[in-house]
């Protein structure tokens, strides 16, 4: 009786291949290139066929395969049969030091929960050949342990030039190269390198001089902006967290920064002298077991709101920081809560969930005050508001949708909002005039006027030196300078193409 397909006699199989029904082709094709590559891939595609006993095999694969990769996506994630496997792969080493589990994303999808904490390889939005390239370099750096080049990488400074004004130009670049052609991308005044895997959160003293920043890794970073074009890290990493850091807030005065972590920590610090910041307290929001999937500041530094994995938003009172007490539950969403926003005078919050934008009272947040939905049903994945009452929000089908909320009873579109980006908008930012806005496209960023919310244009250059995934937004107070994160590692610092700001070089201090 022939055997059940599997492995020679006392091997293994190299990866197991995890994956949702609406992605078998990326599971075809990536169980392909690692096959051509000489590995031994187990795929249920391939390898579940006609009288094997599909479950067992499974199992099996799970159990004797060397790594798990699991193709994430916004099906996969929603996969019963999914989670039960990437789950057993990161129980199985859940500090990483074998990379059993090998996240790959074929989808500009959230790594959500405990998938926040491993690198990913991602291959959504690139050519086939360069698929293929990222794939093979990050499983052998999987598997040595390491991801070094094979040659010397490229100088990444350029050259020292004042920075100056410049005028608003009008946009050609940047839907050059939405078409495929070729755009000029802007470079950077400053590059500040985390070292410590993605950047989730930046922010701003009020005088524009000081810059922090949060990873993957749960530290956040004090950088000395002073001269814009050579940030330097200052004093003590701050480690208050062992989750992601996904807020960064300095106090209106600047004497305080308080940081949050996805597990719901929070943490608060005295950097009136950032070369020797201080721990002041660590404290649990709850019980530690949900999500934040976004966490937000009121303007005057004593009101925080969290948005919650599990539909519900909360309020909490910092007066106390040693304390933080509980405000509200915005209860009604149906669905995670992804991401909340205050308004420029404090008083009002916008939550986005689902396609739903909802807009509450923070001085009776008993109830809803208005609400609106995304045209066509689009799901919602961040907001932000402008100082003048705009509130955008960015959707998973990559668009970018505005409403005006003037009246917060009664939202209104502002049509036809922002043509369609390359990928899922996961970060807004308005500039403090409320005529700029930013938005995250993949690796990319691009600058909208939207002085006139139903004619938005988009302005400048294309912010394209980030090597992956753009992931948070910062405006400086007075509008100047614009942080970026992503995925690299590497935070960049940028002059906006806003004539009506004035840019001060560090020779004119």
């Amino acid at each position: 009786m022939a055997a059940e397909t599997g492995p020679p006699a006392g091997e293994s199989w190299d990866f197991f291949l995890s994956y949702a029904h609406a992605d078998r082709g990326w599971a075809e094709w990536v169980a392909w290139q690692l096959e051509s590559g000489g590995y031994r891939v187990l795929v249920p595609a391939w390898d579940a066929v006609a009288g094997s006993n599909w479950f067992f095999q499974m199992d099996r694969g799970l159990e004797v395969a060397g790594r798990t990769v699991a193709l994430l996506s916004h099906a996969y994630l929603q996969s019963v049969y999914g989670k039960q496997e990437w789950q057993s792969a990161r129980a199985a080493d859940p500090m990483g030091l074998a990379r059993r589990l090998l996240p790959v994303r074929v989808e500009d999808c959230p790594r959500p929960g405990l998938l926040s904490t491993v690198v990913s390889i991602d291959l959504f939005g690139l050519a086939a050949q360069d698929a293929h390239q990222a794939l093979m370099n990050g499983v052998r750096g999987a598997l040595e342990g390491r991801g070094k080049p094979a040659t010397e990488p490229g100088f990444p400074g350029h050259a020292a030039t004042a920075p100056v004004a410049s005028p608003r130009p009008a946009n050609s670049g940047a839907l050059a190269a939405a078409a495929g052609g070729a755009a000029r991308a802007r470079h950077p005044l400053g590059v500040t390198n985390a070292r410590g895997g993605e950047v989730r959160a930046a922010a701003w003293r009020a005088d524009g001089q000081l810059l922090t920043t949060g990873g993957l890794d749960g530290a956040t970073r004090l950088w000395d902006v002073t001269d814009p074009a050579t940030p330097l890290e200052v004093g003590e990493r701050l480690r208050g967290h062992t989750a992601a850091v996904c807020l960064a807030a300095f106090s209106p005065d600047g004497q305080t920064l308080i940081t949050g972590a996805v597990d719901h920590t929070l943490a608060t610090w005295a950097v009136a002298a950032p070369s020797a910041p201080r721990l002041i307290s660590r404290t649990a929001l709850g019980s530690g077991r949900l999500e934040a999937r976004s966490m937000a500041l009121s303007p005057d530094g004593v009101i925080l709101a969290a948005a919650g994995s599990d539909q519900v938003a909360r309020l909490w009172d910092l007066t106390v920081p040693k304390k933080p007490r509980q405000l509200a539950a915005l209860t009604g969403h149906t669905a995670a809560v992804w991401s909340v926003a205050f308004s420029a005078d404090g008083r009002t919050l916008a939550t986005v969930s689902g396609p739903r934008l909802r807009l509450w009272a923070v001085e009776d947040p008993s109830r809803v005050v208005g609400e609106a939905g995304a045209p066509g049903g689009a799901d919602l994945c961040s907001v932000t508001f402008a100082s003048n009452g705009l509130v955008a929000a960015g959707s998973f089908d990559r668009s970018v949708y505005v409403w005006d909320t003037a009246d917060p009873t009664r939202p209104r579109p502002v049509e036809p909002g922002l043509p369609s980006h390359l990928a899922v908008v996961w970060s807004l930012a308005f500039s403090p005039d409320g005529r700029t806005l930013v938005a995250t496209d993949s690796k990319l960023a691009r600058f909208w006027d939207i002085s006139e919310p139903s004619r938005p244009e988009e302005i400048g250059e294309l912010l394209s030196e980030h090597g992956r995934r753009v992931t948070c937004l910062a405006f400086a107070a007075r509008g100047n300078l614009l942080a970026t994160g992503a995925e690299d590692g590497i935070a960049r610092l940028w002059q906006p193409p806003d004539d009506s700001v004035t840019f001060t070089s560090p020779g004119q201090r």
